[in-house]
């Protein structure tokens, strides 16, 4: 008798200890299966520390701040994504590292206080939200399907690759929420949780986008452009990323403007410490957007 009650005590705060852990990460994921990825492979919480020195919350002298931006919670999230650095030989994963990382810092760095700064290469993941929030584009729901789209939200830029517009938002909260609504209810919900943060950055690089493939198909050479492509000088190199990326705003213009070189720059910036090559086509500068 006294053993079935203490197994019975047991369950019970083991429920509920499993359920104080799932809501500490805010998460409310619906589907919480895990890869076998392990960032530690490729990178190090000491490196980490070296390549981010200026991430948001953090201050190696003054441990009361808080790490948003933590190697532990980029580890954590990487795992729900098993083609996240998981295809192809070693180089080709470490080729991906570099590139999403060289993304993610970029992105988050966009700051006016910041990329003035002769060391702007050390402020990746310094921006937890856009400094530019009074963009209302895809502010509210167009799409006549009559999903949430409160008069109060904004879908601005935020979290590791800023994240924006209703559609992204939507898409995103589908797959990491219970409910399909809770992100655009409350968008601010992305960076509320580190884990979520970066879970966002990891989906968004893993997505395709409309009619372009996913940064992680082109950067893994799972995408092979067709000859449409190629005559639209589209390549299966970091210059299709930033294609991506930048909505095809800053490619195709015969010359790289000071925003691609310092992606560029960030790039070569990871493979450097990766000991990887950049490999062929990181420009973009005679390339057509995608869907054009």
């Amino acid at each position: 008798m006294k053993s079935t009650y203490l197994l019975w005590m047991l369950a019970g705060l083991n429920v509920f200890f499993c359920s104080c852990h799932h809501h500490a990460h805010g998460s409310h994921i619906k589907n919480d299966t895990k890869s076998n990825i392990d960032i530690r492979k490729f990178i190090s919480k000491n490196a980490w520390d070296t390549l981010f020195p200026h991430r948001y919350g953090y201050n190696k002298n003054n441990t009361a701040k808080t790490d948003f931006y933590s190697f532990e919670s980029f580890a954590n999230a990487a795992t729900h994504f098993p083609q996240f650095l998981a295809e192809g030989d070693e180089i080709s994963e470490k080729k991906e590292l570099a590139a999403f990382l060289a993304a993610i810092a970029y992105e988050s760095s966009q700051d006016d206080s910041i990329t003035q700064k002769t060391d702007y290469l050390d402020w990746g993941l310094a921006v937890l939200a856009s400094p530019y929030t009074s963009n209302n584009e895809n502010r509210y729901d167009t799409t006549n399907k009559g999903l949430p789209s409160p008069k109060n939200a904004n879908y601005y830029g935020r979290g590791p690759m800023q994240l924006r517009g209703y559609s992204d938002y939507q898409k995103f909260g589908e797959i990491w929420f219970d409910k399909d609504s809770i992100l655009l209810q409350d968008p601010d919900q992305l960076i509320a949780d580190p884990e979520t943060a970066f879970a966002s950055a990891i989906w968004w690089w893993t997505t395709p986008h409309g009619s372009a493939p996913s940064c992680h198909d082109v950067i893994t050479g799972n995408w092979e452009p067709t000859m449409a492509d190629i005559t639209k000088g589209r390549f299966a190199g970091f210059g299709s990323v930033v294609n991506i990326i930048s909505g095809g705003i800053k490619c195709g213009m015969g010359y790289d403007d000071e925003t691609n070189v310092r992606r560029f720059k960030f790039y070569k910036k990871f493979c450097d410490y990766l000991h990887v090559d950049t490999g062929g086509d990181i420009s973009c500068k005679d390339a057509q957007p995608f869907g054009s």
